[in-house]
């Protein structure tokens, strides 16, 4: 096999290796010795091996190592799909994602387990994770939103609470996750603009009960009538202020849930009350704020035999297992909760 034969068609004059005068354009490679030919042979593969792992090295490895790429060469880049919200960064997105996966990873195999064991599992696994409040207004319209970065008290319970119904339905994709959570959040599991998602506890709370997922029990356990009225959102909320279609929307949500019976246990005879809660229990702290029901939620863990709370706290500023026992946690907070609601799940 020749030279001229190995080498195609050159686009520029130059004297190749081992050739006596220099190659025109259009010519071909002149003939070569035979140890040229050896030579060039031997370092052909070698050269081309070279250049493959050259290029795998220079591709990006990390999403932020993409992202200082495209701004070092000023390349725009290609737009993320993003079905939920817009707001986040990539790297949020994208480490949400692995969030989501490794949780589906992680509790895929213990989906035939009873659900409150498996709600308490999934909401455990979020200890630690940073506390940030207001996620859910941040889009323009309504519309169920994917974040798992940072929690508060209610979204702790609801993402995890559509883990739960994700993975025991064997949904265990982006798009099944956030059915079960569309499911969760809204009223009668369906969006509709922004005051079909259920703002109050209490109405969270019934309408779990309706549609069959959980039991409110307050008052059962010996719970009173709870008179505290909700009014605040169509009063003072930013997302109506000035929007009259929106407050006009939230007024009737509020009539409505004024009208139904709701009952508490209220503190300090809640505490005769603590031997009957569960591990998974929802509770609610019923508040003293006038137009607001309740001021925060969380789950009860009950370890050596007393109930402990996992809640999004933003004094600590993390999810996490509260260190003081449940009846600390309302002592402690005697001027802001009056109670506690409670739903457990079926």
């Amino acid at each position: 096999m020749t030279g001229a034969t190995l080498y195609p068609m050159l686009t520029i004059a130059h004297r190749p290796f081992g050739a006596s005068s220099p190659v025109k354009v259009g010519q071909r490679w002149p003939s070569l010795t035979s140890g040229s030919r050896k030579l060039m042979c031997l370092l052909w593969p070698i050269c081309l091996a070279m250049f493959g792992t050259l290029t795998a090295l220079a591709q990006p490895s990390t999403i932020e190592q993409k992202q200082l790429m495209m701004q070092r060469w000023k390349v725009k880049p290609v737009a993320h799909p993003r079905p939920y919200q817009t707001w986040q960064s990539d790297a949020e997105y994208n480490q949400d994602l692995r969030t989501l996966t490794q949780k589906f990873k992680q509790f895929g195999p213990k989906r035939h387990l009873p659900t409150v064991e498996l709600f308490r599992a999934i909401a455990t696994s979020f200890a630690g994770t940073p506390y940030r409040a207001g996620m859910l207004d941040l889009n323009k319209a309504e519309r169920p939103v994917f974040y798992l970065s940072h929690l508060d008290c209610i979204t702790l319970m609801d993402n995890s609470l559509a883990l739960t119904l994700a993975i025991q339905q064997g949904k265990m994709t982006l798009d099944g996750f956030m059915a079960a959570l569309e499911t969760v959040r809204y009223r009668d599991g369906h969006c509709n603009g922004y005051a079909s998602r259920l703002h109050y506890a209490t109405d969270w709370f019934y309408d779990l009960d309706r549609r069959g997922f959980a039991t409110e029990i307050s008052q059962q356990l010996g719970g009173i009538v709870h008179t505290q009225k909700c009014c605040l959102i169509s009063g003072c909320d930013a997302k109506t202020s000035g929007r009259d279609s929106l407050q006009l929307a939230m007024r009737q949500v509020e009539a409505a849930i004024n009208k139904r019976p709701s009952y508490f246990l209220s503190f300090p005879l809640a505490e005769r009350h603590f031997d009957s809660l569960r591990t998974g229990d929802i509770i609610g702290f019923t508040s003293f704020s006038p137009g607001l029901d309740v001021r925060h939620v969380g789950m009860i863990i009950r370890q050596e035999g007393k109930p402990f709370v996992l809640h999004a706290s933003s004094d600590r500023g993390r999810a996490e297992i509260g260190f003081a026992s449940l009846d600390n946690v309302l002592w402690v907070n005697n001027r802001k909760y009056s109670g506690l609601k409670v739903l457990r799940l079926r």
